[in-house]
């Protein structure tokens, strides 16, 4: 099994919290596509697996026309090895409307992750978002009238604009919808966003951490009230509805990703496509892929290993480290753990230690402390 990740680095306006590479570009999105099926076919040997799980995410995907789907997938048919199970598009409320669903489900699309982030407009607004609380609500029924029956919403917890009431309210919203999956993230202050430019000046406040861990313990009370499995740190997910494709940034599958900043991994080093649109699609042209690599070493790969394994509801298999990475490196990681233990924010049965519903919020400190090296 492999995974193909699709970068679309185009918006229409930018988030204010937002570091992913996008730009307002989008006169360069005929080319950009040409450049993409190029690559398709530069990098055909990279997987020696099929590709089960297809991903397009971003920028804006959903800003992507028929026909641009249709070179992409013809060239995704003609280059690899393809038997896929999930194929996800990442889209924008604002971009959907009836037809646009009739086309992504013709098109091959099976799954959708809808960026909703909020249904209140003030959130919205502050968020720099294009769309509106109604307009996220109406692109879900649209959806799911147009017959998509594996649907995943994004929300973000933590503005500064929020209190626990507001956000107890976006997550009842939420689960009035009742999608399959859904994602929720700590607004986090990355550097070079406006957000960070805002708190740096002292426009907004920043948000302390008792705070996210206090809308993190109600997100998880009222999901799992509801019905939903908590699987990784970030995710939740209707029983058999977890994301596949995710998975494979967790579990260790391999992945081909393709386009300007898009990143692949084969289980022993990494590589990732320089972000800027003109330069990838120069490169590209000249039949070259325009890519840094890093090789992880046998420390590299455990310590991803344990991250990884520790933010997933299955958990870091201590059997597993001593198979391949050695009994002492599974005999230390037991004893760093043991005050995790302790203090409740780790379990250990049967030689798998896994996070505990305490110790979630916590758990990329806790892992760096496990890390070898």
């Amino acid at each position: 099994m492999a995974g193909l990740y699709f970068h679309i680095p185009f918006c229409s306006q930018k988030c204010h919290y937002c570091n992913f590479f996008s730009q307002p570009a989008k006169e360069l999105l005929p080319r950009y596509i040409e450049s993409v099926c190029k690559e398709i076919a530069l990098q055909k040997e990279y997987l020696q697996s099929p590709v089960r799980t297809i991903y397009f995410g971003g920028g804006t995907p959903s800003l992507l026309e028929e026909n641009h789907f249709k070179k992409i997938f013809h060239a995704i048919h003609r280059h690899l090895n393809t038997d896929p199970d999930e194929t996800t598009i990442e889209v924008n409320p604002n971009d959907i409307t009836a037809s646009y669903i009739r086309m992504l489900r013709h098109t091959g699309f099976n799954r959708l992750s809808m960026g909703i982030q909020s249904f209140s407009d003030t959130d919205l607004q502050w968020l720099n978002r294009s769309h509106t609380g109604a307009q996220a609500r109406q692109a879900y029924t649209t959806a799911r009238e147009g017959g998509f029956r594996n649907i995943s919403i994004d929300l973000i917890y933590g503005m500064p604009i929020q209190n626990i009431n507001t956000w107890k309210k976006q997550i009842e919203t939420a689960m009035q919808l009742r999608p399959e999956h859904l994602s929720a993230y700590a607004l986090t202050v990355e550097k070079g966003t406006a957000l960070a430019h805002f708190i740096h000046k002292g426009i907004y406040p920043p948000v302390s951490d008792e705070t996210l861990a206090e809308d993190f313990a109600l997100l998880c009370k009222i999901l799992k009230r509801e019905g939903y499995t908590h699987y990784e740190v970030s995710n939740f997910a209707l029983p058999g509805y977890e994301a596949k494709h995710n998975a494979s940034y967790w579990d260790q599958t391999h992945y081909l990703g393709i386009g300007a900043s898009a990143h692949s991994y084969n289980g022993t080093s990494r590589q990732w496509n320089v972000a800027a649109i003109n330069k990838y699609m120069e490169h590209i042209n000249r039949g070259e892929i325009p890519s840094e690599k890093e090789e992880l070493t046998l420390s590299d790969q455990l310590n991803e290993y344990v991250l990884t394994s520790l933010r997933t509801a299955a958990g870091c298999n201590l059997s597993h480290i001593s198979t391949v990475y050695g009994k002492t490196e599974k005999e230390r990681i037991k004893k760093n753990a043991t005050r995790y233990i302790q203090t409740g924010l780790l379990s250990c049965n049967k030689n798998i230690l896994k996070t505990t519903q305490k110790g979630w919020f916590y758990i990329d400190g806790i892992a760096a402390e496990l890390f070898t090296g």
